[in-house]
């Protein structure tokens, strides 16, 4: 029964830090104007990529822009952990 209970707990400790490591590898990109890595599109706007992204409890909001002379770029990030927001940034 000891063992099982350190098995599960192992198990619950690892799933948690793969979340944080996922969760602050888009904080961190986001906070840098990059790209979320670990999301997934769920509401896109327009066909540069702007609308809404999913992560494993956490929404990211991107409006992006397309340039004929300077490209693609972001114009606004806005990323909630379970509806709070904790990044709002705009260019």
């Amino acid at each position: 029964m000891k063992k099982l209970k350190n098995i599960c707990l192992t198990i619950i400790i690892v799933l948690a830090a793969l979340w944080g490591t996922m969760f602050l590898t888009d904080y961190f990109r986001c906070s840098s104007f990059e790209e979320p890595i670990f999301v997934v599109p769920k509401d896109i706007i327009d066909e540069n990529g702007s609308g809404t992204y999913q992560g494993l409890g956490y929404t990211v909001e991107i409006e992006k822009y397309n340039h004929e002379v300077y490209g693609k770029g972001i114009l606004s990030i806005d990323m909630k952990l379970f509806g709070k927001r904790i990044i709002s940034a705009i260019t």
